[in-house]
């Protein structure tokens, strides 16, 4: 979708870019009650050991994709996917 939203004519091109943030965990509460929790911590810790990267992404992951889209540097981007979930979906 995103590669279809970018085309059109020169004047009328749009940027369309779409995040994908998978596995990460919205508030860092769930980290706070996993600490009170057993259950909880058991399944952050599974769904930890499926991510390929090792460990759960953060806001700051999805973030600095952002910032990046929204930067001069991709000034040349005009549609795209950034999946940004630590190689879930490169498996």
């Amino acid at each position: 979708m995103a590669a279809a939203d970018a085309c059109g004519t020169p004047d009328r091109a749009k940027l369309a870019e779409i995040i994908a943030a998978n596995g990460v965990p919205v508030q860092r509460q769930y980290f706070f009650l996993a600490r009170l929790n057993p259950r909880i911590a058991a399944i952050l810790q599974e769904r930890t050991d499926e991510v390929p990267m090792g460990r759960l992404g953060n806001s700051e992951d999805v973030a600095y994709g952002v910032l990046y889209l929204a930067s001069d540097e991709s000034s040349w981007i005009t549609g795209i996917e950034l999946i940004i979930d630590g190689g879930i979906t490169a498996m």
